[in-house]
């Protein structure tokens, strides 16, 4: 009977490796007291006291519910051998520690302020980024115009706005035909590199000519931000920049 509990908590497990239904979890906790009774029983202390009729000193059987360990006999070879693994352990802990120190050594926060220059070509890998990211925003707007011959053109910049040390993508939609321009620059968008990639969706910047300026202030977990070289600073409300 122990042992079928024991083993119907075990097939629980292997069932649905995932997410286990209620009678599931039900046989692995009954499996777990099942075990330790079926470890009980088959001790040889309590064995020996049943046949005698004596009641069983549990403070002697405590060792068949601890994890078996290596017998004291062998001496030296045993010594030797904790040595070793104690070695072991040291180098890897050693190992760790570097390895850590030098991530975080390498994962420095950037330096504040930061200029961005948007006037740079993108990459055939950004170009695509863009295209996809506001080319979703845009919708039919883009697509509509660019179903004329027209291909929508734009430079790009970076920046870190959010302080993970990845540079974020700037774009200006500097497109005059495209109709996003005017008298006080073109329209900006950011989008944020993640570690897989870049976000989505980009956030909308103000208009601006040649650079954004990313601030050491924040707000809300974003850099505040000027453009060209206006004072008025532009602060992240959680949704966009204002």
């Amino acid at each position: 009977m122990v042992l079928l509990v024991l083993l119907g908590g075990i097939y629980g497990i292997l069932l649905i490796p995932g997410t286990l239904p209620p009678q599931n979890w039900l046989l692995l906790l009954m499996s777990l007291p099942a075990y330790w009774l079926y470890r009980l029983i088959r001790s040889p202390k309590y064995r020996e006291a049943r046949a005698l009729g004596k009641a069983v000193d549990m403070r002697g059987l405590r060792q068949y519910f601890r994890p078996r360990r290596r017998s004291m006999s062998s001496g030296r070879n045993y010594r030797q051998e904790r040595r070793a693994k104690m070695l072991q352990i040291s180098t890897l802990a050693a190992a760790a520690v570097g390895l850590a120190f030098g991530t975080a050594t390498q994962a420095a926060p950037p330096h504040y302020p930061q200029t961005a220059a948007v006037g740079g070509q993108p990459t055939a890998a950004e170009t695509a980024v863009v295209r996809g990211v506001l080319g979703r925003s845009f919708g039919k707007e883009w697509t509509d115009y660019e179903k004329t011959g027209q291909h929508i053109r734009f430079t790009v910049g970076h920046a870190d706005l959010n302080g993970d040390g990845r540079p974020d993508l700037l774009v200006s939609l500097n497109d005059s035909g495209f109709g996003y321009c005017g008298s006080g620059g073109c329209a900006g968008y950011a989008i944020l590199a993640t570690p897989q990639g870049y976000a989505p969706k980009a956030i909308e910047l103000a208009y601006f000519f040649e650079k954004a300026i990313v601030l050491p202030t924040v707000h809300n977990g974003m850099h505040d931000l000027r453009y060209d070289n206006a004072s008025k600073t532009f602060r992240w409300n959680g949704k966009g920049y204002s």
